[in-house]
């Protein structure tokens, strides 16, 4: 995911440096085959809401691991205990 964000700020680097697009244009006088230019800002924000998401779904994966680890930890450590006491008595 980072190559296309990294290329896709490229592009949008290249087409701000071409000046394309004037600030007093209308979408009119924009060329048919210059509109393709006009989403490379919207292809940025998407690559980089995808890679937010993935961020997050491994946070969330992580601390579902986490929470089962502490779940197996507790359990084992309140049998062990109920063992001991057991055995002390």
């Amino acid at each position: 995911m980072q190559k296309s964000v990294d290329e896709t700020e490229k592009a949008v680097h290249m087409v701000n440096q071409l000046s394309l697009f004037a600030t007093n244009e209308d979408i009119e006088e924009v060329a048919t085959s210059d509109l393709r230019f006009l989403f490379a800002v919207y292809i940025l924000f998407n690559c980089c809401a995808m890679t937010v998401l993935q961020l997050w779904l491994l946070i969330l994966s992580c601390f579902s691991q986490t929470v089962d680890n502490l779940s197996s930890f507790l359990l084992l450590s309140t049998s062990t205990s109920s063992a001991l006491e057991a055995g002390n008595n």
